[in-house]
């Protein structure tokens, strides 16, 4: 089942921690796929006004809960895991927030891990960053968005926006489907009235990457 293959994953050498599937199991050697070229982006400058508000990551003015763009990019780990720079040069180096959105420009030249997240890595007794390396604070954003708290273990994802046509069963696997991917799933519902639904995993650093990796994402049927 898959605590049993979460358990063969803490198990198998670190070179083979960065495979298929959630449990980053099985990839062998293989290095970690380029997921963006860099000589191929064109960065376009942002028309903006007023001070940017590191607390919540955006512009003063600007609205909290304005519908973003769609994501452009997503993390595939059956194709775009693999080892890194990180996993011959430091074993305690964090995942890579590029390659959970699927937009990293190194590969396997990547300072960072490109792997789905482990039960090592929630039981590293580190509370005060997340599986990025980024610093929780003491006290939630009012958004409920940004890194989180080190005060509570948050496991549970609220997902927005989401396409309630067709029966609940169907809406229900489709949500399970594509956040499944990430980490071991106890718990998912979807508010049909609503028109969202709450995921909640076994593991906290798995819903650190699924917040990441799903972010701006279209939620389809398979």
């Amino acid at each position: 089942g898959a605590r049993a293959a979460a358990k063969a994953a803490e198990d198998a050498p670190p070179s083979s921690r960065c495979a298929p599937g959630w449990h980053a199991y099985g990839a062998g050697e293989r290095p970690a796929r380029l997921q963006l070229d860099l000589s191929t982006v064109k960065l376009q400058a942002v028309e903006v006004s007023g001070d940017y508000n590191i607390w919540f990551g955006r512009y003063s003015g600007e609205r909290g809960y304005a519908r973003s763009a769609p994501a452009a990019t997503r993390c595939h780990l059956d194709t775009d895991a693999g080892l890194t720079i990180a996993d011959h040069t430091e074993s305690n180096a964090p995942l890579c927030l590029h390659f959970a959105h699927g937009a990293c420009g190194y590969g396997k030249n990547c300072n960072f891990r490109h792997r789905a997240p482990l039960e090592a890595d929630e039981s590293s007794g580190e509370t005060r960053v997340d599986i990025f390396g980024r610093e929780r604070h003491a006290t939630f954003r009012d958004d409920m968005g940004g890194v989180g708290s080190w005060q509570r273990d948050q496991r549970t994802l609220y997902i927005g926006r989401v396409c309630v046509t067709g029966a609940e069963a169907e809406v229900h696997a489709t949500v399970w489907n594509h956040f499944s991917e990430w980490g071991e799933i106890e718990y998912c519902r979807v508010l049909m009235t609503k028109g969202c639904a709450f995921v909640s995993y076994r593991l906290r650093c798995a819903a650190e990457f699924a917040k990441e990796a799903m972010a701006d994402q279209a939620i389809a049927k398979d």
